[in-house]
């Protein structure tokens, strides 16, 4: 799974090794795929849960978990089944929002 925050992680270390423009025409996903984020080795971006698990709970984990990118949602909650639904940190942002409007 390739995330938004991991595009932007893979171009700024990009920048950082060169000055030299970057021709994403010449870039596949696999290339982004193979260069994961070293303080992140170890810890996964996405987990898998139930789709009727209380939002929540999904929402509070995504809270919680400085590395938590993505939940993907089973029937079962288990890797093995189809993807259903996929909540990422976008998702909690808004759901925040509005879940707790601010009063004016």
């Amino acid at each position: 799974m390739i995330t938004e925050n991991e595009i932007v992680r893979w171009l700024a270390r990009l920048a950082r090794a060169s000055s030299t423009k970057v021709d994403l025409a010449k870039v596949s996903v696999r290339m982004v795929l193979k260069e994961k984020d070293s303080s992140l080795r170890g810890i996964s971006i996405f987990c898998f849960a139930k789709l009727d698990t209380p939002i929540e709970d999904v929402m509070g984990r995504l809270s919680t978990e400085r590395a938590l990118e993505a939940i993907l949602l089973t029937s079962s909650g288990r890797r093995d089944m189809p993807t259903e639904g996929i909540v990422t940190r976008w998702d909690a942002a808004r759901y925040s929002a509005v879940s707790n409007p601010t009063e004016s």
